[in-house]
């Protein structure tokens, strides 16, 4: 039987994570009157596996979906964007290895379709590779300053790893 949609009125609201609930749903909400500038910018949820942090970004991205399809939602985990850089750069590394000359064909960009989006959600931060903390980084500070929204999710208060690359406004909102 397949899982039913992730919607905010599915999601069990317990004084632990109401805070988190209500951050979500005011972004949801921001995005729907085109006020989402005004709320701090990015939204980071943490919390222990099973508290509900993957429930809140897919309910954020199905009630934006909703409310405004004009809008372009980039929806990933660490894990896939982690596994979508690796298969992009094997080619490339294997051209340079065994075909000497062939570098014309760069891989594409990872990061492009998150970048290009007009609301960003990157679950399980923790699961990020070291070698994509920093370009990640740096898309978080150009969606920013394009004041795009931005939800990160993740295991802690903050990755340190991450957090030593990106320390600006990452405000801990908790989902237990």
């Amino acid at each position: 039987m397949p899982r039913p949609t992730p919607t905010f009125a599915r999601f069990l609201t317990l004084p632990e994570n109401r805070a988190a609930l209500v951050a979500v749903q005011d972004l949801a909400a921001g995005l729907a009157s085109n006020r989402a500038h005004r709320l701090p910018q990015p939204l980071y949820l943490h919390g222990p596996a099973g508290s509900g942090k993957s429930h809140l970004a897919c309910a954020l991205a199905h009630d934006v979906a909703r409310r405004r399809p004009d809008l372009v939602i980039g929806h990933t985990t660490a894990g896939q964007l982690t596994t979508a850089a690796r298969t992009l750069a094997v080619p490339a590394v294997q051209g340079e290895l065994f075909e000497p000359g062939t570098t014309d064909d760069a891989p594409a960009d990872p990061l492009a379709d998150l970048r290009d989006s007009d609301v960003v959600i990157l679950e399980d931060v923790q699961h990020l590779a070291a070698w994509l903390i920093a370009p990640v980084a740096t898309l978080l500070d150009d969606l920013l300053a394009r004041r795009k929204p931005v939800l990160v999710t993740g295991l802690h208060i903050l990755n340190v790893t991450f957090a030593s690359a990106y320390t600006r406004t990452l405000r801990p909102t908790m989902a237990r």
